[in-house]
């Protein structure tokens, strides 16, 4: 027989009353019963990786640390604890029995018997967990006070002092009450950064007081301490400050407004998604807007959530000011401290969000931090120029001196030699020196010797090196999360691996969170401990694989949530592109129909335009094209001037679109008038918007062209909009005779009431400004114009 020194956790588990049980009952119900309750404790040991070590009458004995360490056993031993009384109580055989439960961590000798693979453990931590047992009331679990202090996650009751039989001090101990939902981290000790955290406190005391808000952006590579900075500061805010966050994902420039959905539950504290509109309501109101306003309000934030049933393009302006109004009236209830994370990842609309939200009209406490990879500065140079409220600072690397310090506080005992080594590699870098200290920590616990111990060269290949040494099924399904994202659920990695227990899959993603791969969040979600982890695991994955698994997830989320087609549409998209672009040539994977590929890009991209979110759109719309075969390629680019509504991309849109259509050998006079009466549309009225406006006789000619198609296809709704482009073009220029204005504004009338009646709400904007525009150049005054136009829609509607 070997032996060898662990410390583990062991539980003791016994039925109460088991004498009056055995005495009432006859032996063989007796055995039955005892029977089940042994083969249910048998699987809840195995599942949370314990070993039975044995059976005693009616007791149960079980090791955890033993033949395989975790680093978690005694998180692991109250886990069990807890499903062994939930599965006896549940289970009909077994409900009627009570269990007392006794748990206690220490140091044994455990003897292994070669030829049989049984252990004989000995060691005073066995005797204290039966102890415990003993001293349980029924239906509980005792805790011994080591375990307690090995553990995070969990809720006990107050501090006991037992008298037990064969010690001679008393022992502590604590009933365990629950396992909490949300489990706090281990965080690295924080240093340095002394000087950047006062500033960050000044600026936030500024806020507070003056009532005036803050942009702070925090730039520096990844692993830096961004994050970190900031949660020291919010730990030390004074005055209870309300501090939520959200998390800009790797895929962000694909999704434009996913980060608000996370940010928006936690700024109203809705739990459940269909709570999250009926709480804006309700926060608009309380704000002091009327019914009308609050439902418009809450309806504009829904379309950036994706929650928009309407399919209505929404006015830009109007989607940022209801988004400044909700952050206003939550900082008006307190301070308030929004976090973006990894806003280098965002699109160009939701930085632009950002920005307008503190252009606050009204005096509120609030700071906005913006935590980003330099990489966001070369995107938008001018990010929070010469603006009065907001404040830019740079991380340094740590010194010398503050890695050193890191490292002693992360590890106790590393040699000098070791911890010279970590704060040359490591180069500053927090992240990476945390990683460093868990490398060397991995070999020394593997029985290395300091001077066999090779430290990584970069960060990814220290990463890398934790990595190789998972298991298989926990790397397999780290890297399946790094597919998913950020962040991930087990029910996402179940749809890449359909093959493993979702079971399996939670206690592999407990393992990773046990290990610091990921941090559990509570509703079921891990998110990776830093980006610079998820990189790395991802880029583990072979392409062909890192494709299958973009492709399950896409058809995942397509068919598992039609109900938030609307909000998941750009993730759905992102995942084809990432197959398409993954794939030999960036083609559609063979087996993939290249119209389920379109249909699902369109769909994304009418869902950014109705949230205006312009640019976004254009770049979903232009991979649509590429992908779709030439017979939809008109349609699409017309689609591409519909949505866009202005500028070059959407004018540009309907002018290829019109080259198509000429090229066609069935071509439509129809179709051609309403290509260039739309194209005239955005030439008039959106001008400004134009690198190189339409010179006025290109505009005429095309508008000739226009008229002659449609005296051969007649369509009111085309001679209506030709009508309202030509109004708008015409006072452009000049001082129009007034016997040319009459017929236009007639014109321009009719147009109105047509697009009234038909219910085209974008056109009757269109003639409406057209019909504006002719006003003002007969009268020259805009409130003149504005009361004879209304004057005149008043006769018209009569």
């Amino acid at each position: 027989m070997t032996e060898e020194r662990r410390v583990v956790t062991v539980l003791f588990s016994d039925v109460a009353g088991s004498t009056a049980m055995g005495e009432s009952n006859d032996p063989e119900d007796v055995r039955a019963l005892l029977g089940r309750y042994y083969g249910i404790a048998r699987e809840v040991i195995a599942a949370h990786g314990g070993t039975l070590e044995k059976f005693i009458g009616d007791s149960v004995m079980a090791v955890f640390g033993i033949p395989q360490a975790h680093g978690d056993d005694a998180e692991r031993a109250l886990v069990a604890a807890l499903a062994l009384l939930d599965t006896v109580a549940k289970d009909p055989q077994t409900a009627a029995l009570a269990l007392r439960i006794g748990v206690n961590t220490g140091e044994v000798v455990a003897a292994r018997q070669s030829d049989a693979g049984d252990f004989l453990i000995t060691g005073d931590a066995v005797n204290v967990a039966a102890r415990l047992q003993q001293h349980a009331e029924p239906g509980t679990i005792l805790v011994g006070e080591r375990t307690c202090r090995a553990v995070f996650g969990f809720r006990f009751g107050a501090k006991q002092e037992l008298a037990v039989k064969g010690k001679r001090e008393p022992i502590e101990a604590a009933a365990l009450i629950e396992r909490l939902t949300e489990r706090r981290t281990v965080r690295a000790p924080f240093f340095g950064r002394d000087h950047d955290l006062a500033q960050l406190d000044l600026v936030a005391r500024r806020a507070f007081s003056e009532r005036r808000p803050q942009l702070v952006t925090i730039t520096a590579p990844a692993g830096t301490g961004k994050s970190r900075l900031v949660e020291e500061f919010a730990g030390r805010i004074r005055g209870g400050a309300k501090v939520v966050t959200a998390q800009c994902l790797p895929y962000g420039s694909a999704v434009t407004f996913l980060p608000l959905r996370g940010l928006v539950r936690e700024l109203l504290g809705a739990g459940r998604e269909e709570d999250i509109l009926p709480s804006l309501h309700r926060t608009f109101m309380e704000a002091g807007h009327s019914e009308a306003d609050a439902s418009r309000l809450a309806a504009l934030i829904g379309v950036t959530l994706g929650d928009d049933t309407e399919s209505e393009r929404r006015d830009r302006d109007e989607l940022f000011t209801a988004w400044r109004l909700l952050v206003e009236a939550q900082a008006a209830r307190g301070p308030l401290v929004v976090v973006f994370e990894d806003l280098h990842w965002a699109t160009d609309t939701l930085l632009d969000l950002v920005e307008n939200v503190t252009v606050s009209r009204m005096s509120t406490p609030l700071v906005m931090f913006a935590l980003a990879r330099p990489e966001l500065l070369d995107r938008k140079r001018n990010w929070g120029g010469g603006r009065r409220n907001f404040t830019s600072l740079g991380l340094e690397p740590l010194s010398d001196e503050e890695t050193r310090g890191l490292v002693q506080g992360l590890t106790e005992g590393v040699p000098r030699a070791i911890a010279d080594r970590i704060v040359e590699r490591s180069g500053g870098n927090p992240f990476f020196a945390g990683e460093l200290v868990r490398a060397y920590a991995e070999r020394r616990r593997e029985g290395a010797l300091d001077a066999e111990i090779l430290l990584p060269d970069t960060v990814h290949a220290t990463v890398l090196a934790r990595i190789d040494k998972l298991p298989p099924d926990e790397r397999s399904i780290l890297e399946l999360a790094a597919v998913a994202g950020r962040t991930a659920r087990p029910a996402a990695i179940h749809a890449l691996a359909p093959q493993l227990e979702e079971a399996r899959i939670v206690a592999a993603l407990e393992a990773l969170s046990q290990q610091e791969f990921l941090v559990p969040q509570g509703a079921d979600a891990y998110t990776f401990r830093h980006i610079v982890i998820r990189e790395v695991a991802y880029a583990t994955l072979p392409r062909a694989e890192r494709v299958r698994a973009h492709l399950r997830l896409a058809h995942w989320f397509e068919e598992s949530s039609p109900a938030r087609a609307n909000e998941l549409a750009e993730v759905v998209a992102y995942h084809y592109r990432q197959a398409i672009s993954l794939s030999p040539g960036a083609r559609v994977p063979e087996g993939l129909p290249v119209a389920k590929v379109v249909a699902a890009l369109e769909r994304a991209a009418r869902a950014a335009a109705n949230a205006a979110a312009f640019a976004e759109a254009a770049e979903q719309l232009r991979e649509t094209i590429r992908l779709a075969p030439p017979e939809e390629h008109l349609r699409l680019l017309e689609l591409r001037g519909d949505l866009l509504l202005f500028g070059d991309e959407a004018i540009s849109g309907f002018a290829e679109a019109y080259e198509r259509w000429r090229a066609s050998s069935s071509a439509e006079p129809g179709v051609g008038a309403r290509l260039l009466a739309k194209r005239l549309i955005v030439a008039a009225r959106w001008a400004g918007s134009l690198a190189k406006p339409l010179p006025p006789e290109e505009f005429d000619s095309l508008a000739a062209e226009a008229q002659r198609l449609l005296d051969l296809a007649p369509d009111e709704m085309v001679s209506a909009k030709l009508a309202c482009a030509l109004s708008l073009e015409r006072t452009r220029y000049a001082k129009l005779d007034p016997r040319l204005v009459e017929e236009l504004l007639r014109g321009s009338e009719n147009a109105v009431a047509l697009f009234a009646s038909r219910g085209d709400i974008e056109a009757e904007s269109e003639a409406l400004d057209a019909l504006a525009a002719l006003q003002r150049s007969a009268y020259g005054d805009r409130e003149g114009s504005i009361a004879t136009t209304q004057r005149r829609l008043a006769n018209l509607s009569r």
